[in-house]
């Protein structure tokens, strides 16, 4: 089939909730529109005089109504289009039965179709609504036959037009049930589909952040093996969390050496680099950094305007939820992994698991950094030691080699070194002598 006839003859792309009556208005039309070209040539051929020309026009105007009414569906005015055609069908049918031979005319029997088109294409109250048009049209032919308006070919009587009443107004009945019945399966459809489309979305948004911060932990963990001063190493960790997650605010406290208070390390941006400055800590036990560092464990609160133990500041004013996650080494905390977010439940139980997994490389790496500068202290003692050695193996007398060994460990340890020594007298061994160099 050529692509343009293809493309005539298929419904135009509409949403869910249009597409099934778009389909059933299409394809009513295109049958109406090909029974009108079939037929108007064959009814011209046996036709002839004025039934010629007759034929001719109903031919045309039976192609013509097809047509506009199917530039009107493919323009988006589909109901429009329904209601019309449903008008000119119960028109034609109308028209037919008042013209040829009355109510009880075979033709009678179109508006059966009326009413099945009213209720595909448009249903609910429009069905009841042809219906009662319908009733009406019926009893005003039975009307205009009895004071004979109209002259039918067989009698009819009002026992006649209550059966077709009573046919029509059943056959309406039933099929306003039917459409309002598919019309709600339909509508439930569609809700399942919508809800099942937003349950994968929000899958794959889930699936999407998942992989972004599991890529953000590996990204952080590797820079974290290459970090080995504590500075640096703390700066990075906040400023990739916050970047990787999109926190609001993301800050790391440790404890001071005398384990009462926990001291604000690191924090993101220049609110981090203030609270820095000004040297901020938080005593053990207080707040939610606080509790997450006595009970070691982690401190998740969705919505932190009810809760009381929070510790608002001036700083970080659009805090609404927070999470604190201990940085813990061998069942001992070293510290807290603070982060902020201004919405309320923004952060959740997936959030704590990979920001668990980043304090615990934290805690590490750490520690690596301890180990790093106190092999360095280590190193730094021992060259000095061989250096000062090494210059008191070069002195020339005893004094000369005190003198050295004082000027360097003063030099060492920051401060003025003295030695004192004690020598035993030749002759009295009761007498003293002390030498003092400085």
């Amino acid at each position: 089939m050529p692509s343009w006839l293809r493309r005539l003859l298929t419904a135009p792309a509409v949403d869910e909730e249009q597409a099934a009556t778009t389909f059933f208005l299409n394809t009513i039309l295109l049958v109406l529109l090909g029974v009108s070209l079939i037929t108007t040539p064959l009814r011209a051929f046996l036709s002839s005089g004025e039934m010629f020309f007759l034929t001719i026009t109903i031919g045309i105007a039976g192609t013509l109504v097809p047509l506009a009414l199917l530039f009107l569906m493919r323009r988006g005015h589909i109901r429009l289009a329904s209601v019309l055609l449903a008008i000119l069908l119960w028109g034609l049918v109308t028209f037919t039965v008042v013209q040829f031979g009355g109510l009880r005319s075979d033709s009678t029997v179109g508006y059966r179709l009326v009413l099945v088109v009213a209720a595909l294409l448009l249903g609910g109250w429009v069905v009841l609504a042809f219906t009662g048009l319908i009733l009406l049209t019926t009893f005003g032919i039975f009307y205009a036959e009895h004071i004979a308006l109209i002259k039918g070919e067989v009698p009819t009587t009002l026992l006649d037009w209550s059966i077709y009443a009573t046919i029509f107004a059943l056959l309406g009945a039933l099929l306003y049930l039917a459409a309002t019945q598919i019309s709600k399966s339909l509508n439930m459809s569609l809700a399942q589909v919508h809800q099942n489309e937003r349950a994968r979305a929000e899958s794959q948004q889930a699936l999407l952040a998942r992989t972004r911060a599991l890529t953000a932990s590996a990204e952080v963990s590797r820079r974290l093996s290459s970090i080995l001063n504590q500075e640096q190493l703390v700066h990075e960790v906040v400023e990739q969390v916050r970047a990787a997650f999109s926190y609001y605010h993301v800050q790391i406290y440790l404890y001071d050496s005398e384990r009462t208070e926990l001291r604000l390390v690191g924090g993101t941006g220049k609110t981090g680099q203030t609270m820095l400055a000004k040297g901020h800590s938080i005593a053990q036990g207080q707040g939610l950094v606080g509790r997450a560092a006595e009970t070691n464990g982690v401190v998740l609160v969705p919505d932190v305007s009810i809760a009381q133990e929070w510790l608002s500041h001036p700083l970080l004013p659009e805090t609404r939820t927070e999470a604190a996650v201990p940085i813990t080494l061998g069942g001992r905390v070293l510290g807290v992994l603070d982060v902020q977010h201004t919405q309320v439940n923004s952060l959740t139980e997936d959030d704590v698991g990979l920001l668990q997994s980043i304090a615990d490389q934290v805690a590490v790496a750490l520690q690596n950094t301890q180990l790093y500068e106190q092999a360095q202290r280590q190193a730094e003692r021992e060259a000095r030691v061989l250096q000062i050695s090494q210059k008191i193996q070069y002195a020339t007398s005893v004094e000369s080699a005190l003198r050295i060994a004082v000027r360097e460990l003063g030099e060492t340890l920051g401060s003025p070194a003295s030695v004192h020594l004690t020598l035993p007298p030749l002759e009295q061994p009761a007498s003293q002598s002390t030498t003092q160099e400085e």
